[in-house]
């Protein structure tokens, strides 16, 4: 199992590869006939507010459309640009080099260390009690969390690899009125990996420093660790649990920062103060446009009577 994560994981950054030019062909079909559709939605929908609201749709669903056909072009680009940021920063900065599998590796080093003190106890004073069990149960506990530490590191990057998959089917719909949210609400998740990436190499550099730090002290100890075997082992596992109930709070708190209020991100408060926003502005620029619009027509009277007269 030593390399079986790693694998699977370059497994589907392979396929993954593969699967990219096709998700942006079909992306970008799917495109060209919702930007049509939701010019005629608009339109439509305007025209029961004059000319002037029918103008007005018209020019939003033209920026949404060319905001979207620009992030179109680019969106594998600038998706694996956002995560690899995460991913360099936290690596750069926390100086972890392992892979999931390497992970699992200084676990299974440490619980190995345990495993031969204790062997070379049994040999060289001959015994086996009740206190043994317990040792078993405790290796058992401590296998299990250090895999669990591997497939969290393992399903974070998958994490990554599939958020920027799903953007050119999750965008592509977005020129709709009705989907626009959708595009801040991938632009969000998008980010929000990125920083649980970059939280997760952080929080495992620290967690690491240790780690191989509890494998030393345990190495020097070497037979001697019988003598108080039940101290150390239990101190090997409380420090193991905590271990991974850090991975699990710090980069998920780290990704909980993130609030997208447009795009449903954040609660209905947030959501409303967004809608709140953009309703007076539209209202604003309604107003604006009916005062030049009178102005306007008074100024053509004026002129039609003097051309007459």
């Amino acid at each position: 199992m030593n390399n079986l994560l790693d694998t699977i994981l370059g497994t589907f950054q392979g396929a993954a590869n593969g699967w990219y030019v096709p998700l942006l062909h079909y992306g970008f079909d799917i495109l060209a006939g919702i930007t049509v559709l939701g010019l005629g939605v608009d339109w439509f929908e305007a025209g029961f507010g004059g000319l002037l609201d029918m103008l007005q749709g018209f020019m939003l669903s033209i920026v949404r459309m060319g905001i979207v056909y620009t992030i179109m072009a680019h969106i594998l680009d600038w998706g694996r640009a956002i995560i690899n940021t995460g991913t360099v920063i936290g690596a750069t900065v926390s100086g972890v080099r392992e892979t999931p599998s390497g992970v699992y590796t200084v676990g299974l080093h440490i619980i190995g260390t345990l495993v031969h003190d204790r062997s070379l106890g049994v040999w060289l004073f001959g015994f086996l009690n009740l206190e043994d069990f317990v040792f078993g149960i405790v290796i058992i506990v401590l296998w299990v969390i250090w895999v669990s530490a591997a497939i969290l590191f393992f399903w974070t990057q998958l994490q990554a690899v599939f958020v920027v998959l799903w953007g050119p089917i999750v965008v592509c719909w977005t020129p709709l009125r009705y989907c626009w949210p959708t595009l801040f609400t991938w632009c969000g998740e998008l980010l929000a990996t990125a920083i649980k990436i970059a939280a997760f190499f952080l929080t495992l550099g620290v967690v690491m420093t240790f780690a191989r730090q509890w494998d030393t002290d345990l190495t020097a100890l070497g037979a001697s660790l019988n003598s108080h075997r039940i101290a150390y082992e239990l101190q090997t596992l409380i420090e193991s649990v905590i271990f991974i109930g850090v991975l699990c709070y710090v980069p998920n708190r780290a990704t909980s920062l993130i609030r997208v209020e447009l795009g449903g991100g954040a609660g209905s408060h947030g959501n409303e103060g967004a809608t709140h926003t953009i309703e007076t502005t539209q209202s604003a620029a309604k107003t604006a446009a009916g005062v030049a619009s009178a102005a306007g027509n008074r100024e053509l009277g004026a002129y039609v009577r003097r051309r007459l007269a």
